[in-house]
């Protein structure tokens, strides 16, 4: 969701800047197989995320489009993205892909985000028990 809510924010401003922007779909599965022990997840190996982000991008390719940027939400993904938007530049020969990881500047201050009273972070008890 944060995600998504970044590329609506960022198409906003860039639309005022005369620099139009196409908001691709969401991917809304990734690699989580280290969350399994966690009942509801659901992951997809690396070599399938490879693979679905490259077809996407190969479909818009297509239809037109030159530019990706796909934009990192979870971690787990970031290896299987990069990849990806290699294979998608390697397999065009105009096409530029880039992946923008935003968590990054926020790793300085995502240990300070707490999500319940009982200390625990991103994923903890009370998201597991759908509390919040």
């Amino acid at each position: 969701m944060e995600g998504r809510e970044i590329c609506r924010r960022t198409a906003v401003r860039l639309a005022e800047m005369n620099c139009p922007v196409v908001i691709g779909p969401v991917i809304p599965f990734g690699t989580s197989s280290f969350h399994m022990a966690f009942p509801g997840t659901i992951s997809l190996t690396s070599r399938t995320l490879t693979r679905l982000l490259h077809e996407v991008c190969m479909s818009l390719y297509h239809g037109g489009f030159r530019d990706f940027i796909l934009i990192h939400g979870h971690d787990g993904n970031l290896s299987s993205m990069m990849v990806a938007a290699q294979e998608i530049v390697d397999a065009t020969p105009d096409a530029r892909s880039v992946v923008l990881n935003w968590l990054a500047p926020l790793s300085k201050i995502y240990s300070t985000i707490q999500t319940s009273t009982k200390g625990e972070g991103h994923g903890g008890e009370a998201r597991r028990r759908g509390c919040w």
